[in-house]
């Protein structure tokens, strides 16, 4: 049941793992959900659209009278597709989804980073921490194609929320784990 007004919630990468928890969370609290991805969802839970944010045009409409976006669309690790793939797209994504929203005045973006922004999780050369535990504020250093997308994305999202009416929470997933 929705605590407050119904919203139309739009959520990126919904037919993936956490994006299709996201979405059944959000239409089971009562929310007009609409999930974008490159492939149909296995089940059914809302209206979805099969969309490739690295071209923006699509964004617009679906964007169209939305209250927030939930940006979960992404390759998850280095390795998947090619280093430049990984970096493009992700990136590329990031600046759409954000640039549409303000655009179209979608209130909120909820940003799914990750903990590979600190630079730690896929490595080449691994270094001591200069202080632990890790906070906001340190220092992010990523060596891979991934981390570095993420980095770029919580730019991003600073930076149109300085020149725009955009809120945006950018969330630094520790890791998302999924039974068989």
């Amino acid at each position: 049941p929705v605590r407050g007004p119904v919203m139309k919630i739009i959520v990126t990468g919904g037919s993936g793992q956490l994006g299709s928890y996201t979405v059944r969370a959000l239409v089971d609290a009562g929310h007009d959900v609409l999930s974008l991805d490159r492939v149909r969802p296995a089940a059914t839970l809302c209206d979805s659209w099969i969309c490739d944010l690295t071209r923006a045009g699509d964004l617009y409409q679906a964007f169209k009278g939305a209250d927030a976006v939930v940006h979960l669309a992404a390759y998850q690790a280095p390795g998947l597709v090619p280093d430049t793939e990984t970096f493009s797209n992700n990136a590329t994504a990031s600046y759409n989804v954000l640039r549409a929203a303000a655009d179209s005045g979608v209130g909120r973006v909820v940003m799914a980073s990750s903990i590979a922004a600190y630079g730690f999780t896929y490595a080449a050369r691994m270094w001591p921490p200069e202080y632990l535990p890790l906070d906001e504020d340190y220092p992010c250093k990523p060596q891979d194609p991934y981390g570095l997308s993420k980095i770029v994305g919580e730019q991003l999202a600073d930076s149109f929320v300085s020149c725009t009416d955009l809120s945006v929470v950018s969330l630094r997933i520790s890791g998302v784990n999924f039974e068989p």
